[in-house]
């Protein structure tokens, strides 16, 4: 097995990427150009015809969303090698949530050049299309993507959940020592898509009862991160929320360890690891009733579902954990239980790897 990439970001798992080898098909592109991941994508797409020579000793190709789909399409084409595509998300420029038409891409630069390449509306879409029909098997990260897959492409698809790594997010909270400074964890791209300024809102709610409570916010900063901060300082919430920044993988499993409570704001989410990583090491989450997280969160027994955009009543769903010790821990049990028991890597593989041999003949 050979892992490619446009373009790597030492931003996105580097822990990770010390790991695992990961081919860089575009690595002379200079590390500071502006843009330089979308710029990746792009020539990936375009450049197809000198990159099909890497590919011609592989039995069959993991597509994991455009352009590994379009590239894989000729690999197959010329080379005769099957593909599975793996859809996290429909194309989200041809395809956009309505989340991505409300704010836009202007905080990620990357997306904001595809967006404006997408927007030409040539043969793009028929192009997406084509790749995705062609693949030899169809494989989505949730039920809420493959109900977008059926919409957009007319393909039912089969869902492939995402796993997380057991043996390293564990359960092994100490009640006591948690409540003494309770916090909510959340971790996300500092993105508007992510709706991290209903937290702060709903944190508002909060510390008349609970004036010392904080909401720790992971992520790399944007200028989003700015107006996160103003917005909680407009609120009196300055000492009470708390950027970190990106974090080390065992600094963000401490945070996970420590905290009261994980929250998920993001109004439409494909999936969200985040409940799961949560979940696994005893933490019940709070997230909206919609898109890829209710499917994580079994709503009243690992945590709580909530009307999305209702900030009172995610507020309330906070209080009744933080004024009930007992209720959080019996729920950051039952959550670890769930999660170990339906998102493991290994129920992932048990699912990926028979439809890869199956396709490779």
């Amino acid at each position: 097995m050979e892992i490619y990439c446009p373009t790597l970001s030492n931003r996105c798992f580097p822990e990770l990427q010390e790991k695992v080898k990961i081919n860089e098909l575009f690595w002379w592109v200079p590390r500071k150009s502006p843009c330089r991941n979308a710029l990746g994508m792009f020539l990936t797409s375009i450049a197809t015809p000198i990159l099909l020579n890497r590919f011609r000793k592989f039995d069959v190709i993991l597509a994991h969303s455009q352009p590994s789909n379009w590239l894989a399409l000729q690999v197959k084409r010329s080379l005769k090698i099957p593909y599975v595509s793996y859809l996290h998300q429909t194309n989200r420029f041809l395809f956009p949530r309505e989340i991505d038409q409300t704010t836009g891409w202007l905080t990620d630069p990357d997306m904001e050049f595809l967006r404006k390449i997408h927007k030409l509306r040539t043969v793009i879409p028929r192009l997406d299309r084509i790749s995705i029909k062609s693949s030899d098997y169809v494989l989505v990260n949730s039920e809420w993507i493959r109900s977008k897959t059926k919409t957009c492409y007319g393909i039912d698809a089969n869902v492939c959940y995402p796993g997380v790594d057991l043996s390293y997010f564990k359960n092994n909270i100490d009640m006591e020592e948690i409540s003494k400074k309770p916090y909510i964890l959340t971790t996300n791209r500092h993105y508007p898509q992510k709706g991290l300024h209903l937290l702060i809102e709903m944190l508002s709610l909060l510390v008349s009862e609970y004036p010392n409570l904080e909401c720790v916010m992971t992520g790399s900063y944007t200028n989003y991160t700015r107006q996160l901060k103003d917005y909680a300082a407009k609120l009196g919430l300055k000492d009470n929320v708390v950027f970190t920044d990106n974090l080390k993988e065992h600094d963000l499993l401490d945070m996970y360890k420590r905290a009261y409570v994980y929250t998920y704001t993001s109004p439409e989410e494909d999936f969200g690891l985040g409940p799961l990583e949560a979940g696994a090491c005893g933490v019940p989450s709070i997230v909206w009733d919609y898109a890829g997280p209710r499917e994580t969160v079994i709503n009243g027994e690992t945590g709580y579902r909530v009307k999305p955009y209702c900030v009172k009543e995610m507020s309330e769903r906070h209080l009744r954990l933080l004024d009930d010790s007992s209720l959080r821990y019996k729920m950051g049990e039952q959550a670890s239980k769930f999660i170990q028991e339906n998102f493991s890597w290994k129920a992932h593989i048990d699912t990926l790897e028979p439809v890869l041999n199956l396709v490779a003949g």
